[in-house]
């Protein structure tokens, strides 16, 4: 298995338990409404049934919430190393950005081909931004690694922000059940690493759809 299709498998897992959980939740609704609107069943008998689809709910919830977070330390591993390849390629495409800008000929896409080569290369990204931020700044980097560096303020330098700390708060996020948050997070985390899953791709259709489809009520 690449490492690509890997980290596609993985970045899914995330998306795919995002689904699991607003469908078993819009299950629940459904099936509370179904068991009060059912004029056979006793209150208890109501009660008990609620609390038997509320279990279910939990239990999905649950088993879902364990596989993403199992997913994101796996993204995790897989991004976060302290792994340096430096190459000949590594070298050519420094003394080529710091050539072609001296010479006034780096256009941005052609700065953006030549630094997309190391997508999902970490830590030779970071070695990269650092050999290269007097040339063309760090700004170009933003779109390719997890790791940035604070703002600067007057009497503080800006300080280093390790690429941990993107994936803690996809933790957080998902944590919280923030959808909306986790959602951002995904979607930077594949679009820094060049990839887009088949279930990242299902839930934004599906999400969108829910969105059309509340927007022609109003």
């Amino acid at each position: 298995m690449t490492k690509t299709l890997e980290l596609s498998i993985n970045s899914g897992r995330v998306y795919a338990g995002m689904s699991q959980i607003l469908k078993a939740k819009q299950e629940l609704k459904n099936k509370v409404q179904e068991i009060y609107s059912d004029s056979k069943l006793s209150d208890e008998g109501k009660k008990e049934y609620e609390l038997l689809w509320r279990n279910k709910y939990e239990e999905t919830c649950k088993k879902a919430s364990a596989d993403m977070q199992e997913a994101v330390n796996e993204l995790q591993n897989a991004v976060v190393t302290d792994e340096f390849r430096p190459s000949q390629e590594m070298r050519d495409t420094i003394d080529f950005i710091q050539t072609m800008k001296a010479g006034g000929c780096l256009s941005d896409r052609l700065l953006s081909e030549q630094l997309s080569k190391f997508r999902g290369e970490e830590m030779n990204l970071i070695y990269l931004r650092e050999k290269l931020k007097d040339c063309i700044g760090t700004a170009p980097f933003d779109k390719l690694t997890f790791s940035g560096y604070s703002k600067a303020d007057i009497g503080r330098p800006a300080q280093f922000i390790p690429p941990d700390r993107y994936f803690n708060q996809l933790r957080e996020s998902l944590e919280k059940s923030d959808n909306t948050m986790t959602d951002y997070l995904m979607g930077g985390l594949e679009s820094r690493l060049g990839i887009e899953s088949a279930d990242g791709k299902r839930y934004k259709q599906e999400r969108q759809a829910s969105v059309n489809g509340t927007s022609q009520l109003i």
